[in-house]
């Protein structure tokens, strides 16, 4: 084998590790995600989430705008950010309330009729054009968040939907029976359909993600498997790792992070091999990783994890990544 293979080899087996320097750390707050250069979060007490959404610099922790969400009631109920950040979703039993963050005012959404069923799982497309909503007993609907209107159901569950993903047509529903299908969203034909191995009824997903383009997708179970599929090939492949309670994906859609209660610390996934690019310690003395996001430059991980207020209370913390320039994923920073 000539020199340049050898050495190229060589550096192929070199982990992506942490950058030095301590991580930046918001105290009590849950992580929503990133837009652009900033960290957007939800501040909190304990369990309740407090009706203000706060913009930090990523890389300082500056605060550079907060907003408060007007009309919106203390609780603990899951946030969801739009990929762009303009819309922030809280879901609550049968429903789901929309806000603008430009201005904290509520999205003009139509509510749910009274008895409608409860809604698990939440997700927005990349353009922010639409809103999928995963429900009980089994299905998932995709909305058109400008007009209102319902376009679709997706029906093909067992159990209540409880984790979603929507990108490049298509979109990704798993369930607590352990099935998990990918849809096309035009025609609602089915593209393809697993089920994550282990007793006869499955393993409930807690959380799943899809690539842009719609042909991989992830699914991670509530014991801390994270599985893997492609659109077009039968199976799914399990992943090296164990206790995660979060995934998330880098721009590109070719690096996959998954963070959790791992002694390992933080899996970092090279989703064209499935292979384990890195492990990061865990960097918090009471808590885990609870929830991930990814900078949309490639070189922070922001990661929600527990502090010394209680099991239920919060830090957000951000983690650098020494990543090589061609899995940065978007060819630039701010």
């Amino acid at each position: 084998m000539p020199l340049p293979r050898l050495l190229l080899l060589a550096l192929s087996l070199i982990p992506v590790l942490a950058a030095p320097g301590p991580p930046f750390v918001q105290p009590n707050a849950a992580l929503l995600g990133f837009q652009g250069a900033a960290l957007v979060v939800q501040r909190r007490e304990g369990y309740e989430l407090l009706p203000e959404v706060v913009w930090l610099d990523a890389r300082s922790g500056e605060v550079r705008r907060s907003v408060r969400l007007e009309g919106a009631a203390r609780g603990g109920y899951p946030p969801t950010l739009s990929p762009d950040g303009a819309v922030l979703a809280l879901q609550h039993g049968s429903g789901v309330s929309l806000w603008r963050l430009a201005d904290g005012q509520p999205w003009p959404f139509p509510p749910d009729p009274a008895g409608s069923p409860a809604i698990h799982s939440v997700a927005f497309d990349a353009a922010g054009h639409h809103m999928a909503v995963g429900r009980s007993p089994g299905y998932a609907q995709l909305w058109d968040l400008h007009t209102g209107r319902r376009l679709r159901s997706f029906v093909g569950h067992a159990a209540p939907v409880s984790a979603l993903g929507l990108a490049g047509g298509r979109l990704l529903s798993a369930a607590r029976d352990g099935t998990v299908r990918v849809w096309d969203t035009a025609t609602g034909a089915a593209l393809a359909t697993e089920r994550v191995s282990g007793n006869s009824n499955g393993r409930a997903v807690g959380a799943a993600v899809l690539t842009p383009d719609g042909g991989t997708y992830a699914a991670l179970t509530t014991d801390g498997e994270v599985w893997l599929g492609r659109v077009g090939k039968r199976g799914l492949t399990r992943l090296d790792v164990d206790n995660g309670r979060d995934l998330a994906l880098n721009a590109a859609g070719d690096l996959l992070a998954v963070s959790g209660h791992s002694e390992r610390g933080l899996a970092v996934v090279d989703l064209r091999t499935g292979q384990i690019r890195a492990r990061l310690p865990n960097g918090s003395a009471f808590g885990r990783g609870q929830r991930v996001a990814w900078a949309p430059w490639g070189d922070l991980l922001a990661e929600q994890i527990g502090n010394g207020q209680g099991a239920t209370s919060s830090d957000v913390q951000v983690r650098p990544l020494a990543l090589p320039a061609k899995l940065v994923g978007t060819g630039g920073r701010p």
